[in-house]
């Protein structure tokens, strides 16, 4: 008897994840999709209380374009310009970054997605809620990010434009969801653009 409880714990513990994995297909969670050129499956990402608050000009909630949020960095918010194809099936995000704290703040690389990028807004990425893929930065052949450089730091009252550029969705895709690290995710952000 003692040789098979290892066994009955291996099976009870099978069985649970069974049931949590299927839960997790049932609400969306779990689908797959096969990943396009730049993209890849989009993990599942909720904002965590460090990664700041959102507003939109109707009251709480992050949604849309012109969505401002704010950032884990204080006096630090965001908003979303706009996200629109262009050709070459490339998608440009454009936002502005507004700081209104009492000192200078350093922001460095907290934009970057790697260190190499330095100073670059190269973090920002942007998922599909149809093929739950996620689209990173597009890179030249150098290994360079097609995005803004920023400044290392943000006076008081200064505001920064910035843009990212990314592989385009399939056609069908009309809005997407933008992460921005040190801020929390704003979805449903209108694509324009022609497909």
């Amino acid at each position: 008897m003692r040789g098979r409880q290892p066994r009955r714990w291996t099976v009870l513990l099978a069985g649970i994840l069974l049931i949590a994995v299927a839960a997790c297909d049932q609400s969306g969670e779990g689908a797959d999709a096969s990943a396009s050129s730049g993209s890849e499956p989009a993990p599942s990402v909720s904002a965590s209380p460090t990664a700041g608050t959102a507003t939109t000009a109707e009251g709480s909630g992050a949604s849309g374009a012109g969505t401002t949020v704010q950032s884990s960095i204080e006096g630090l918010q965001m908003e979303v310009l706009s996200l629109e194809r262009a050709a070459d099936n490339i998608v440009t995000l454009q936002f502005e970054l507004n700081y209104d704290g009492e000192d200078s703040v350093q922001t460095g690389q907290q934009f970057a997605e790697r260190v190499e990028d330095g100073p670059f807004a190269s973090g920002p990425y942007l998922v599909d809620g149809q093929g739950r893929n996620k689209y990173l930065v597009l890179r030249d052949a150098d290994g360079r990010c097609l995005c803004s450089e920023l400044d290392l730091w943000l006076d008081p009252g200064s505001t920064v434009s910035a843009f990212t550029q990314f592989p385009a969705p399939p056609a069908d895709v009309r809005r997407m969801t933008v992460y921005v690290p040190t801020f929390p995710p704003i979805s449903g952000v209108p694509l324009r653009g022609r497909s």
